[in-house]
């Protein structure tokens, strides 16, 4: 098959790091693959991968631009016979209906849900059944799909599914990884360090985090706060913990390329979202055997079944979370049992080979229509 990605992302993500994993493997599986970017960090990212870019600017964010876009890719798709047009962001989406509504657009165009904002569902959802398909990564995420206005024979249900070897390490590895970022971050051999991995923006509820944190200092010693990520809330955060008893133990990480090596040095892997479609992190964490707590929203209580592969508590209480994370900290036993359970739940299931089978699939499908 002839696939063209599009992802219009200006960083390197959650969308631009599965649209990579997702065209490396297509092309592993024989198919001819493009992909359209949102921008030269994108770009690169593609390239030094050795995925074909497609020369065409889908950033635009006017109503004349778009039009534009949705034109050229209409032209150039059908110009160079390919099969599948796979959007990852609204804005192609948006593009796409323009495309079949406008310019004549035959070729299968899905548009690929990793969670959108209330106005698009208000003002766009509706006008998706334009698509030939829209795949929904959870089935919380098709269940709002549905909810405003897009047909339920149009939405194909696809959990996300990662590279299982790009997180999963030796013993031996686990061993130095603990050791390497307790000496980084000057913490004792001992220490127990929790993480977070993701943007520090409002809707990450990473000040859930940091608050459960201090609670938990109370009565536990010898742990920190790893904070791995930057985002528009970082200084905000920042003045909140500097009142906080335990603010030394807080640390912020940055922006960091190696999170395999960070998660093997954790004891636990925290989620605290406001909302999720359906987590890569956590299904970093799994592969890299870390226990998982999170926050009960979304997509989330279909990756976390409580008590068997990780821990869930209610959006928002951070004395709950406290809770969860004394008890993960405190029974190594059950730790262990929910690592494992994790580790083969990524094996048999949550991994990018299942993945992009019914992806590819859903292509067969649609192209045989």
């Amino acid at each position: 098959m002839r696939i063209l990605l599009l992802s219009t992302g200006g960083k390197i993500g959650g969308e631009e790091t599965f649209t990579r994993n997702l065209a490396l493997g297509l092309i592993e599986r024989g198919h001819y693959v493009e992909m359209a970017v949102g921008g030269p960090v994108q770009r690169e990212d593609a390239e030094k991968a050795g995925i074909r870019i497609t020369e065409i600017d889908i950033t635009g964010r006017s109503p004349k631009r778009i039009v534009c876009a949705a034109r050229q890719l209409a032209h150039y798709a059908t110009k160079n016979r390919f099969d599948i047009i796979h959007a990852q962001a609204v804005g192609p989406a948006i593009m796409g209906i323009i495309a079949k509504k406008f310019f004549g657009c035959r070729i299968p165009w899905i548009w690929h849900n990793h969670g959108i904002t209330d106005f698009a569902y208000r003002f766009i959802v509706r006008h998706l059944n334009s698509l030939d398909r829209i795949i929904a990564n959870s089935d919380y995420v098709r269940e709002m799909l549905t909810g405003n206005g897009v047909k339920r024979d149009r939405i194909e249900r696809i959990h996300n599914g990662i590279h299982i070897a790009d997180y999963t390490v030796t013993e031996q590895e686990r061993l130095d990884a603990r050791e390497a970022v307790r000496k980084e971050f000057s913490l004792s051999a001992d220490c127990r360090i929790i993480t977070y991995v993701g943007r520090l923006s409002p809707e990450k509820g990473v000040e859930v985090l940091v608050d459960a944190f201090r609670t938990l200092c109370i009565s536990t010693e010898n742990v920190a706060c790893l904070l791995v990520g930057d985002g528009v809330q970082r200084e905000e955060l920042q003045a909140r913990i500097n009142s906080y008893p335990c603010k030394e133990k807080i640390i912020f990480a940055g922006f960091r390329r190696d999170i395999k090596h960070l998660l093997a040095g954790s004891d636990v892997f925290v989620l605290p979202s406001h909302i999720e479609t359906f987590s890569l992190s956590i299904l970093q964490a799994f592969a890299a055997g870390t226990p998982c707590v999170a926050s009960d929203v979304g997509g989330t209580p279909e990756q976390i079944l409580p008590r068997l592969n990780g821990l869930l508590f209610q959006d928002n209480d951070s004395t709950e979370l406290a809770s969860r994370l004394n008890e993960i900290l405190n029974d190594e036993e059950f730790r262990c049992y929910l690592t494992h359970n994790a580790i083969v739940l990524s094996h048999s299931y949550l991994n990018d080979n299942r993945m992009i089978g019914d992806i590819e699939n859903l292509y067969g499908r649609l192209i045989s229509k």
